[in-house]
């Protein structure tokens, strides 16, 4: 079975990416609390099925990006269908957020921390990408673990590990290095997130920093992202790559997924990757902006507003 074909199906097994903690939880929102307060009664809502905002207010601990060590602040989060425009991939929806910034604080979690830091890509967004692919499970990731697919390994999920280069600069060294994507490395935990780390940092430097297509090549690959913007777009796909807020093409990813034949034409499955992953992605996201380096210079992109908000340029120039 073809790998992401594998992990379309596995984000639709609720065994995988939830915990018994999160589902007792929506067993219990969803039975529903009535009561009587007053001589009036309240009828507390009812939360809706996964992936759909609410008007619940939520109590979460989000995580800085730009705290040396992760500290939490209480928000109030209020997620409201008539606020879906401005917020088109649900960022942070799921009560599962909460999981995410649990593991962000563990000695695992530190690991993403560092090496984000060192190749200049969003911590909270490593994380959110993990907790979609392998509910942050390494170990059950890898040959002999039980969700492993024989195709993605461990927590980043690097696709069949045969060797192969991947090379990102280091913000903290100021030296270029390279990493060999061995099986080995794979299977090891901290190797695994700073390959992760690394190869993120190459999908946002060839999405001209087009955080919502980087993260969409996580699951499609570039060469998907490539022939779709080519087609959509032509020589004005690089322009469009580079303005957030146009997200025009979100409509075709969902059409890949479900014809994929359109442009890989004797394609064996009925459908390719998984067309909603951003949303699927964005929802365990602990930050509602993005903060990351490209040859340099730094990047705050809001995720919910799909807006450059910062660029920071320090005039050097990274180049190999």
């Amino acid at each position: 079975m073809n790998g992401k074909v594998y992990r379309d199906n596995k984000y639709n097994n609720k065994k995988i990416r939830e915990t018994k903690k999160c589902k007792k939880r929506r067993l219990a929102l969803a039975l529903g609390i009535l009561f009587i307060a007053e001589g009036y009664l309240i009828s507390l809502s009812v939360a809706k099925a996964e992936n759909e905002p609410t008007n619940n207010d939520v109590q979460v601990s989000t995580v800085s990006n730009d705290d040396a060590n992760y500290t939490t602040q209480n928000n109030d989060v209020s997620i409201d269908n008539e606020n879906k425009a401005l917020d088109p991939f649900n960022v942070g929806s799921s009560p599962d957020k909460k999981v995410v910034v649990d593991y962000l604080f563990s000695p695992e979690g530190q690991l993403i921390y560092k090496y984000a830091k060192q190749y200049g890509v969003d911590p909270n967004i490593m994380a959110a990408i993990a907790m979609q692919e392998t509910s942050l499970n390494h170990n059950a990731c890898i040959p002999g673990g039980e969700w492993y697919s024989g195709y993605g390994v461990g927590l980043m999920q690097l696709e069949s590990p045969s060797g192969e280069a991947v090379t990102a600069y280091n913000y903290d060294t100021n030296e270029w290095d390279t990493e060999y994507v061995t099986m080995d490395a794979a299977c090891d935990l901290e190797t695994n997130i700073k390959i992760g780390c690394m190869m993120f940092q190459n999908k946002l430097k060839e999405n001209y920093g087009n955080v919502f297509l980087a993260i969409q090549s996580h699951n499609y690959g570039q060469g998907m992202i490539d022939m779709m913007m080519a087609k959509l777009y032509g020589d004005n796909a690089k322009a469009v790559m580079q303005d957030y807020s146009d997200t025009s093409w979100i409509t075709e990813i969902e059409n890949i997924h479900n014809n994929p034949d359109m442009y890989l034409p004797g394609w064996a499955e009925s459908a390719y990757g998984d067309g909603k992953y951003l949303e699927h992605v964005l929802r365990f996201c602990p930050s509602n902006k993005a903060i990351f380096m490209i040859d340099g210079d730094k990047y705050t992109v809001g995720l919910d507003t799909c807006e450059l908000e910062n660029k920071v340029e320090y005039g050097t120039k990274i180049t190999r």
